[in-house]
């Protein structure tokens, strides 16, 4: 296969059968497709990966439960979404990472290998235009190109009246914008005191506010999270159970609380409502 890939297929271990249908869909479109079952026995993995990622025209994220929590995929991701070249789509309904879910996303939960379902044939026409435009960045859609090849229709006669017709409305239009122009002209004078008594009684600056946390033994002290209102915060520590798994402390209190269930998880997140994590 080509250094150069159409599309890195990015996705967890664990949802290899769902890959294939889309190795196997993209392939069956005309288009080169890298995923790691088509390493070479011997190959370097994390050097030719890196490779084909930063050389694809479109990487295709498949989220799903599994996917969301790799740190591979999120890397991967986080790579594409740098390179302006990442193309994501939902296996399975899961919780993006936070920093993803601005990213106009593809829902293929349903999809099971279909060439002629209809939502896999517009996703496949998005991944298209992703191809495209890696192998020509200059390239101007036929679309924009019919646009712009549209012929200026020819100009028409006017009578007499109808050029009268179009002195008077010009007129009118040149009296409608002196009035409008002299109205924010009044405006702009009457708002000159207020801006000058509020530069003049500035607001007090806010109250400096320190915050001491104090967390039991961890090795990841970057993975933690504050928030969205500002109230909570979760972190990755080890208490004297010796396992690591996640903490929440509310930040009105001095003490934080192991979560059960969450033992060896790492890189936490909040929903934007700040009630799950």
């Amino acid at each position: 296969m080509s250094a150069q890939p159409d599309i890195f297929l990015s996705y967890s271990r664990d949802d290899q059968a769902t890959a294939r249908y889309f190795a196997e869909g993209f392939e069956r479109a005309g288009f080169s497709v890298w995923w790691d079952v088509t390493l070479n026995a011997g190959e370097d993995y994390d050097q030719v990966t890196e490779q084909a990622l930063r050389g694809a025209k479109a990487v295709v994220v498949l989220w799903s439960q599994k996917s969301v929590s790799s740190r591979w995929v999120r890397t991967e991701a986080t790579i594409a979404l740098q390179s302006k070249t990442l193309v994501p789509v939902t296996i399975e309904t899961c919780q993006r990472p936070i920093m993803f879910e601005l990213t106009q996303t593809a829902d293929l939960c349903h999809w099971s290998g279909d060439s002629s379902d209809q939502v896999w044939l517009t996703f496949l026409s998005d991944v298209q235009r992703f191809v495209q435009r890696g192998a020509n960045p200059a390239a101007v859609s036929a679309a924009q190109l019919s646009e712009s090849a549209t012929p200026t229709p020819p100009a028409r006669r006017t009578s007499p009246a109808s050029k009268t017709a179009a002195v008077v409305t010009r007129s009118t239009s040149k009296l409608a914008w002196g009035l409008f122009a002299m109205a924010m002209l009044i405006a702009a004078t009457l708002a000159i005191p207020t801006f000058q008594h509020l530069r003049e009684t500035p607001a007090p600056p806010p109250p400096e506010t320190r915050l001491d946390i104090v967390t039991p033994a961890t090795e990841a002290p970057a993975d933690f999270a504050l928030s969205p209102d500002g109230r909570q915060i979760v972190f990755v520590a080890t208490g004297d159970s010796g396992v690591s798994q996640l903490w929440l402390r509310s930040l009105s209190t001095s003490t934080a609380q192991p979560l059960a269930g969450t033992e060896g998880a790492l890189f936490p997140f909040w929903s934007p409502d700040s009630r799950s994590i």
